[in-house]
Parts: C-alpha cells; structure tokens; sequence
C-alpha cells in the first residue's frame, strides 16, 4: 500500500481558481493528459465556478504530437505562470529525447518564481533532468523506473500510482491523474466535490481500489497467492544483487519445491525461469531508456560477465544487446 500522500503547499480560494498549465511534450500520454482536463473540467460544472483554470503549451507553441499520433492544438508556447500556479509535464514513452535545454531551463527559472510543478506519465523524467526532485518522492510509468532509478539515484522513486511531496505532484500514468486532483480537492477541503467528480467520471469503485494498489509488478499482474506476490516483490529488489532461489522461498516460508509448484500454478513457470525473465526485461528497459553501457547494464541486472549476460539476452530476446547500441 502506497504511503499517504503530504499535505498541499496550496489551497483553493473561493475567489481564485487554482492555475494549472500543461505543457506537452512530443509523444505524450493522450489518456494522462485528457483524464485530468476531464477532472478539472467536471470539477468547475459541478462547483458552478471555476475551481481550476487550465491552459496548454509547448515549446514553440505550435501543436504536439500525442502517443494516438494526433497533432494536438495548445494554447501558446512557454509562457511565464504566476506565483502559486502548477506546471504539469505531460510525458511518454520517449520522454528521454524531450527533455530539451529549454524547456529544462524554463522549469528550473519557474521554479525559482514560487510555481509548483508536476509530471504526468513519464513527466517526473523531465523534471528530474532538470534537476528538479533532489530528495522529492515521486512516480513515474513503470516502463520508466528501471532507468529512472539509474539515472537518478537521489530522487525517492515510490511505487504509488501518484504522488503528492510538498510542491511536487507525479503520477505513474493511465487513470493515476484523475486519482491525483481528486487528492487536490479532498485536501482542499472538498470532499463532497471530489466524491460527486469520481461518480460523475463513473471511478467511485475503480478510485478505492486505485489508492490501494501499486505500480509493481504482481499487482500489475493481478497475482492473488501472498507468497508468490511476496517472492516476486523480493526478486524484483534483488536483480542487481542475485540470490539463490532459496532464500526466496525462506523468505515466504516455504520449501523450494513448494514455491516452484506455486510459480507453476500462478505464474507458468519456475521461479528460476521468472526471476530470469524479470532481469533480462530490466536489461532491456534499461538498453533502451539510459545511456549505459552493456557491461554495466550486464552488472546493474545481476550478470558477472559481458559474454554470459549477451547469451541469456539472445536466448530471450533473439538478437544479442549489442544490436541496441548501433
């Protein structure tokens, strides 16, 4: 269960809607970004004022590209939000390529004016770049965090679907944001609005049982046994640091043939063959996300050698790693 999230820096005023400016990025997450403009809007109709006041923006004001490959209309380029205002990062899945100088640049001269910010999907990227989150716990995509907890070792990656850490919003993608301004509103002191937004977007059901879940992979997964939940929890904190499969199953009090007839049964296979899998899925976020290179990407997911790491990597993936470094 994700942990509380921390109180507001901000509050709603009932003569002054809260600024909300989203910047998109190229490739962003259709579904993150329309499902908080739907929030707010819903938001504004049922309190019969404007409870959030929203803009769009890219770089150079002209349209963006979303993840559907739609050109998006925004309402400007960068522009210069007022103290007190959010700043959300529409992000996707190559978010590594638009975190450009200047778009960093902006975020950080924002920051320094009294403006909060946020990453939607994979937003929490950019502002990490920027050097934005130093000590700030966030979340991001799941596809993301792999190399996201490379590439920035001093920022608290939680596994939340969002996040809330002073100034900072983040959430980890899909329906997450609706999650997220629901969490404005309560904290603002309206429930009652934030519970008549959830019914009216039909989330009730699907919001409780949100604030209870995590991005890891068995609750992706949806695996209902607790040991091998507990097993694959433990192996996917072990992938740099490789352990033999009897300490899983010590870990979840069980023998090693139980715990192989329980993957069997709940996973298709052996704990052998999925903890193999789960590293090699690692290597290949990680080939395809950082600049790193083989041997340490061999290193960073549980491999004693270049040659040993490339043949389990063919064997699983049908060319060798180094075909993703030409």
């Amino acid at each position: 269960m994700a942990k509380p999230p921390s109180s507001l820096p901000f509050r709603l005023a009932p003569d002054h809607p809260i600024d909300v400016a989203m910047l998109l990025v190229p490739g962003f997450s259709m579904l993150s970004t329309i499902t908080v403009l739907e929030t707010m809007r819903i938001a504004n109709r049922l309190a019969e004022r404007d409870v959030f006041a929203w803009s769009t923006a890219s770089e150079d004001g002209a349209p963006v590209r979303s993840s559907l490959d739609m050109a998006f209309p925004v309402d400007g380029p960068l522009g210069n939000p007022r103290s007190g205002s959010i700043i959300l990062v529409c992000g996707g899945t190559d978010v590594q390529a638009t975190a450009s100088r200047q778009t960093m640049a902006w975020l950080r001269k924002c920051i320094s004016h009294g403006v909060f910010v946020g990453g939607l999907c994979t937003g929490s990227y950019v502002l990490a770049k920027a050097g934005l989150l130093q000590g700030r716990r966030v979340t991001i995509h799941w596809e993301q965090s792999d190399s996201f907890a490379e590439n920035f070792p001093d920022v608290d990656l939680s596994t939340a679907p969002y996040e809330i850490d002073g100034g900072t919003l983040s959430t980890a993608g899909g329906t997450a944001g609706i999650d997220l301004f629901l969490e404005v509103l309560r904290q603002s002191g309206q429930s009652t609005l934030a519970h008549e937004v959830a019914a009216q977007l039909m989330y009730v059901n699907i919001h409780d049982l949100q604030a209870r879940s995590d991005i890891r992979r068995p609750s992706r997964m949806k695996v209902r046994n607790s040991k091998v939940v507990a097993a694959v929890t433990r192996m996917e904190a072990s992938v740099e640091n490789v352990v033999p499969i009897a300490d899983f199953a010590d870990h979840v009090g069980v023998s090693v043939r139980q715990l192989e007839r329980l993957f069997k049964t709940y996973m298709g296979g052996t704990p052998t063959h999925y903890y193999m899998r789960l590293r090699l899925d690692r290597a290949l976020r990680l080939l395809l996300q950082t600049d790193m290179t083989l041997t340490d990407v061999a290193f960073a997911t549980g491999f004693q050698t270049s040659s040993g790491f490339a043949r389990k990597f063919r064997e699983r993936f049908g060319h060798p790693p180094s075909k993703l470094r030409r």
